[in-house]
């Protein structure tokens, strides 16, 4: 009996132990600078090279070249009672300066779950929008994040704030309404049938088609399938085109491994375009869209949801949406709220086969 009240205790302070480290997250927010200068209306509390100081501003020199001891260390922790200002913007939570060897320092902001969820709001939403949109958002950039806490829990930090995973923003960035998204789905996270986190994907604007992720990039994707987005039609406009002569891109395509003396026909699928041509081993060959994109370079192409026409010694191509297109569209988000429909409907469209639950829930 001891022995079982004894495990039972081990685990709760376990639990609640990893629970309560779930409550904070270390965001990347810059890239390697030279030098880094901060400012708080409360005096800084800096712990420098071993060293402790009280100061109101702060200049760190981040020049490493003659200096590579100092690489992937720590550097500097700053806190302070109020925000700390760096590069015009004011940040919650605790710096800390970590130097990567010849390009500079990096600052990890270790802050609350629920400040950073707000400020992404700024960012990667409209702050104006429908607040039913905005906990949408808050719901899905949450359990992004926490996954990739998770994952990352050892690591100097858990995410990063860019395009690459989730732009995040500052404290001075954050207002009524994305404070309010935030608090009104605290701790709210989405977990697929087996009650496991999952990376809530989302994006810009689909263009009207979403995605599945096993098409388009490499590894396992669940709970995630192509269908039509009846909600963000309206702002589609007009789209992206482009004009690329059939030699110039030929070239790419051999390239690349594709051994095509010429052209015949193309074929559209969702998430791939079937090439057919002469003078090959093989008739054929599948390319996703992805890989298209990413071989032509092209920055003109801002979505996965685009096709190819031939037409005489040309190839044009079109397509509509901004994003990889996979998960929710955040204009189809906007959309549906501006219809009057709730954050669960919103999730429940885009995230079918996933659930809404309390971080408190979920299984460890």
């Amino acid at each position: 009996m001891i022995c079982s009240r004894m495990n039972f205790i081990v685990t709760c302070v376990f639990v609640c132990f990893e629970l309560k480290a779930l409550d904070y997250i270390k965001v990347k927010i810059n890239k390697p600078t030279k030098k880094i200068d901060l400012f708080s209306e409360n005096r800084m509390r800096v712990s420098l090279l071993g060293k402790s100081k009280l100061s109101k501003k702060m200049s760190i020199n981040c020049d490493f070249k003659s200096r590579r001891s100092f690489s992937k260390s720590l550097v500097a922790s700053i806190e302070s009672t109020s925000p700390i200002k760096y590069d015009g913007k004011f940040f919650k939570g605790k710096f800390d300066i970590i130097a990567r060897k010849k390009s500079g320092c990096e600052i990890i902001n270790t802050v609350k779950f629920e400040n950073y969820v707000s400020s992404l709001l700024s960012k990667e939403m409209n702050k104006t929008w429908p607040i039913e949109a905005l906990k949408a958002q808050a719901i899905a950039a949450r359990s992004y994040a926490l996954s990739k806490l998770k994952k990352n829990m050892s690591s100097t930090y858990h995410i990063e704030s860019s395009e690459r995973e989730q732009v995040s923003g500052s404290y001075s960035e954050q207002n009524e309404n994305t404070d309010l998204a935030a608090y009104m789905t605290k701790d709210l996270i989405l977990v697929d049938d087996k009650g496991r986190l999952v990376e809530a994907y989302y994006h810009a604007m689909c263009g009207g088609k979403l995605l599945d992720p096993n098409h388009i990039w490499e590894g396992s994707f669940y709970g995630f399938h192509t269908k039509k987005c009846e909600y963000c039609n309206k702002y589609k406009k007009e789209g992206f085109k482009d004009v690329i002569s059939k030699k110039s891109f030929l070239q790419v395509l051999r390239k690349n491994g594709y051994p095509f003396k010429s052209l015949i026909s193309v074929k559209n699928l969702d998430e791939y375009i079937v090439f057919s041509g002469i003078d090959m081993k093989k008739g054929s060959f599948k390319i996703s869209k992805n890989k298209i994109k990413r071989i032509l370079k092209n920055k003109i192409i801002k979505s996965f949801n685009f096709n190819i026409k031939i037409i005489g010694e040309r190839i044009y191509l079109k397509g509509f949406g901004h994003g990889h297109g996979v998960g929710m569209c955040q204009m189809g988000a906007l959309g549906m709220a501006e219809q009057g429909m709730s954050y669960k409907d919103i999730l429940s469209y885009y995230y079918p086969k996933f659930k809404i639950i309390s971080k408190e829930d979920l299984k460890l």
